[in-house]
């Protein structure tokens, strides 16, 4: 019985963990825009519940040509449950990737588990995005298809 109360109390710490973070979380509206992620992250994100983006954040995608690319990796590291995530803007016709990047880090050493590793992952990939700044990523891809696009030309004649 103690073992089971000690992990009743790990879930019942790591869920107010998760919906504690989940509460300091933007306020987000739009579900449906396109992504290039790791097969990790859309596992996670569909055991857990997906992340979204603005709806500003939305129609600059979709005016742009652009895409979400989000990497990430949930874990269990020496007793420890760890995730990060990766994310960055991604042109959807050249492949171009921005420097600008959000990066989001949880770890938690009270529920040291698979599940609750991607747990994190998902709140990892929602924070990392409302660390990231949009503008400035689509700014850097623009700059990348202005230098494609005059190199190309100069190869054309």
């Amino acid at each position: 019985m103690i073992v089971f109360q000690d992990v009743c109390k790990k879930t019942a710490t790591s869920v107010a963990f998760i919906s504690a973070l989940a509460a300091t979380m933007p306020s987000m509206a739009c579900t449906s825009f396109s992504t290039v992620e790791v097969q990790q992250v859309r596992t996670a994100a569909e055991a857990n519940g997906s992340y979204q983006i603005s709806d500003s954040q939305c129609e600059l995608l979709r005016r742009k040509g652009l895409v979400l690319h989000v990497v990430g990796y949930g874990a269990v590291l020496s007793g420890v449950a760890v995730g990060w995530a990766e994310v960055r803007l991604q042109d959807a016709a050249i492949g171009a990737i921005s420097d600008q990047a959000g990066l989001s880090t949880f770890v938690n050493s009270a529920n040291a588990t698979q599940e609750f590793a991607d747990q994190l992952l998902v709140a990892a990939v929602r924070d990392a995005i409302g660390r990231m700044n949009f503008e400035v990523a689509a700014g850097q891809i623009e700059g990348y298809r202005k230098k494609a696009s005059s190199g190309n030309a100069g190869r054309q004649r």
